[in-house]
């Protein structure tokens, strides 16, 4: 009896537990769905609108001088920052990526340093924090950056930014190929102060892309190969 007397106090007891339990799991329930709202509003947001990618050759090199200016780095970062400040948000996003900017020797060491839904003022900081260090690693960059990049429904442009070849020993007309015929992603190439055999060894990726092949070597020239390259991708993204 006294048994009985025991689980008849407890019962309410446990009622209310239980009460409260369901209450609970409705809530969490409830939280991962608003949660899984945002990310899928999130991710509308971001394939409503087209997207480039700038890819900033941040190598060791980068720090030789151009026509005048302290270094060739010094003049991407100016020109580069006229882009992004010109640049529509409201049409379209703007990421960045970068190569060699953080160590010597690796052809690992590239990184898509902004996404594409970053802001001005992202893109901004994250540009004055780039310093020439290590390897030309155009192959894989291109690779992430491609990879990373949402193609469908609007399409994606890849602007690659380099002094030099490639040295980590990647096929780049190959990966050029793959690219292409993954998704609509233009590849333009801007040479920087490049010799013309090694400005020929990245021709074939606008080539097989649709994109633009250009050179500068000056930062007047540099300035106006980037606003060159804007008008393009703005006249194709209408």
């Amino acid at each position: 009896m006294r048994v009985k007397a025991l689980i008849w106090i407890a019962m309410p007891r446990l009622t209310c537990i239980k009460h409260w339990f369901t209450l609970f799991t409705l809530a969490l329930a409830g939280l991962w769905l608003t949660v899984g709202s945002a990310m899928a509003q999130q991710t509308a947001k971001l394939l409503d609108k087209p997207q480039t990618t700038i890819i900033i050759d941040s190598s060791g090199s980068m720090w030789g001088e151009l026509a005048g200016e302290p270094s060739k780095l010094v003049a991407l970062r100016s020109a580069t920052n006229d882009l992004i400040n010109r640049w529509k948000f409201t049409d379209s996003h703007l990421g960045l990526a970068s190569f060699g900017h953080r160590r010597q020797g690796d052809c690992n060491d590239f990184e898509i340093v902004v996404e594409n839904s970053g802001t001005p003022a992202d893109l901004s900081r994250a540009v004055s924090r780039l310093r020439g260090v290590g390897r030309t690693v155009i192959g894989s960059t291109l690779e992430a950056v491609a990879d990373s990049l949402v193609t469908a429904p609007a399409p994606s442009s890849i602007i690659l930014v380099a002094d030099g070849p490639e040295n980590c020993k990647r096929d780049i007309c190959a990966l050029a190929d793959k690219i292409a015929f993954q998704g609509n992603i233009d590849i333009h190439v801007l040479a920087l102060a490049m010799k013309d055999e090694d400005a020929e060894t990245l021709r074939c990726v606008p080539e097989k892309t649709g994109g633009l092949f250009l050179r500068a070597n000056s930062l007047s020239a540099l300035r106006g190969s980037m606003l060159r390259l804007q008008s393009f991708i703005e006249a194709k993204q209408v």
